[in-house]
């Protein structure tokens, strides 16, 4: 599933891992074969290179991003 982050993280050290706007990939657990996404959670590579879990909240799915982007051209 392709996924948008909506969260801003500031830069601090290491902690940006993520990027406002970019499209990743949703991954199933590592852990639990038969749960292919987390209820709270999603699991990507984020942008160092890391499978890392994140909470759902500071995504939205790629058709959602779309419509917010076309929503904010007629306002």
């Amino acid at each position: 599933m392709k996924i948008v982050c909506i969260k801003e993280y500031k830069s601090q050290g290491l902690q940006l891992e993520l990027t406002y706007g970019k499209i990743y990939d949703a991954k199933g657990s590592p852990y639990l074969e038969s749960l292919p996404l987390d209820w709270d959670n999603y699991w990507i590579i984020n942008d160092r290179d890391k499978l890392e879990y994140y909470s759902k909240n500071d995504f939205i799915t790629l058709e959602e991003w779309r419509e917010r982007k076309i929503n904010e051209l007629y306002d």
